[in-house]
């Protein structure tokens, strides 16, 4: 019984039942949605041990998980299975094009109870889904599917918010993390299941102004790679913070504008690595949850006022040249480095940030509940004393950007809109592999 599990697996629509906004750009809510390129959803995978210990471990299409719609799915599956709340672990795909999920009264009593029904659904059907399972994990390299979206040109010109040529760039941090990572549960009677950790921001669908509902690449990703391998497949988002959508499909430095593209050659790099997975220990699970407080960076504190300012009157004016000329003109550079000025200095002096850590056996999950940096999670990763660690970012909450320190080097948006200071990435990535050198030695 030492290699003893279970898993199981379920999937149910969140798409809003009428009419709803999206998520992302700054505009959470605001862009009308009147077309869905595809449903958006939340996946469950449940994983019991030898010592009937579960956790249950979600992928949710949308922009992030507010610690409400986490305090509210917790409660209703606790209500409904006696798992407790420390078990559970909602994932984003922090897609774009999502509904808006901005923890809002309108979004509490409209959209939360469905959100929250379809995820106590998929935590049912996937307890009652589960069976016996062998444990498999695996990685692989992927080339040219994503780049840093900050960087330089070869004339030391700064470059943020992704335009430009990757190819000509001199990145800022780290390059991207090209791991794909795999874990599957080779089923008795059922149908395998593939947990796919991926580090990728899933934009590619979205815009300021496109009303399009949709999972973004994942979508695509999910329902190829599950055509090719005949398995059910759960997405779970690593640490995507810098990094957005580039495929080299076709033409080197060309990026593809199309999530489905994106999505259907990363199944065929998930396909081809089935036949690399290696044999895993499953063993017994065990968790540790951490409240951290996280100090909150008021250095912007004195420009708050003009941060007001400009931020109402960019959205009084109505000509684009006028809007580029007032924000010239200020010290911020965009809109948005000034809502989140504004918005940064109304804080507490800190803030309390839900870390988890679940490991067992081979294996192991960390949780972040920010937009983490690639450099941050491959560190986390490459320090884990387990054989396969996923990092799971947008993770039960959302606490805005955490910008690696070479990031405060540069004029980057992460770095802008960021509540915490410089070392607080590494602060916490320190904090994760802690937490799972602790569990390996239960």
């Amino acid at each position: 019984m030492a290699n003893y599990i279970k898993a199981g697996f379920a999937r149910a629509d969140i798409s809003p039942e009428e009419y709803y906004g999206l998520a992302g750009f700054g505009t959470d809510g605001h862009r009308v949605c009147n077309n869905i390129l595809d449903r958006p959803m939340v996946t469950c995978v449940a994983i019991t041990d030898e010592k009937d210990n579960t956790y249950l471990l979600f992928s949710s299409d949308t922009l992030y998980v507010s610690e409400r719609m986490t305090e509210l799915v917790r409660q209703s599956i606790s209500a409904a299975t006696g798992i407790p709340g420390e078990h559970v672990l909602l994932v984003a795909t922090h897609t774009h094009a999502g509904p808006s999920i901005h923890p809002g009264e309108q979004n509490v009593q409209n959209y939360y109870p469905h959100y929250v029904r379809q995820a106590t659904k998929a935590a049912q059907e996937a307890l009652e889904d589960q069976t016996e399972a062998e444990l498999y994990v695996g990685r692989k390299s992927v080339k040219g599917m994503n780049f840093v979206r900050h960087y330089v040109l070869d004339d030391g010109t700064f470059i943020g918010m992704g335009f430009g040529y990757p190819g000509r760039t001199r990145f800022h941090t780290d390059i991207s993390d090209e791991q794909l990572q795999m874990i599957r549960f080779a089923r008795k009677d059922a149908r395998d299941i593939l947990m796919v950790n991926w580090q990728c921001h899933a934009t590619i669908t979205s815009g300021d102004v496109r009303p399009d509902m949709s999972a973004d690449f994942i979508a695509p990703f999910r329902d190829h790679l599950e055509g090719l391998s005949g398995c059910k497949v759960a997405y779970f988002q690593g640490a995507a913070g810098n990094l957005v959508p580039s495929s080299r499909i076709k033409e080197e430095n060309i990026i593809k504008h199309d999530h489905i593209v994106y999505g259907r050659a990363l199944a065929e790099e998930a396909f081809a690595l089935l036949s690399q997975l290696e044999s895993a220990q499953a063993g017994s699970f065990s968790s540790k949850q951490i409240c951290h407080k996280a100090a909150i960076d008021h250095s912007d504190d004195p420009f708050e006022e003009e941060a007001d300012i400009t931020y109402k009157k960019f959205y009084e004016l109505q000509d684009e040249a006028e809007r580029r000329a007032l924000i010239k003109e200020s010290r911020f550079n965009s809109v948005y480095h000034a809502m989140h000025v504004r918005s940064r200095a109304r804080l507490p002096e800190t803030m309390d940030m839900e870390i988890n850590a679940i490991g067992g056996g081979d294996i192991a999950f960390v949780s972040a509940p920010y937009e983490m940096f690639n450099s941050n999670g491959r560190f986390v990763k490459d320090n884990s004393p387990y054989k396969m660690t996923f990092v799971l970012a947008y993770c039960n909450g959302f606490n805005s950007y955490l910008p690696d320190e070479k990031a405060f080097n540069y004029d980057c948006y992460e770095v802008n809109a960021r509540r915490f200071p410089k070392g607080a990435a590494e602060e916490i990535a320190n904090m994760h592999v802690a937490m799972l050198n602790e569990l390996k030695e239960k």
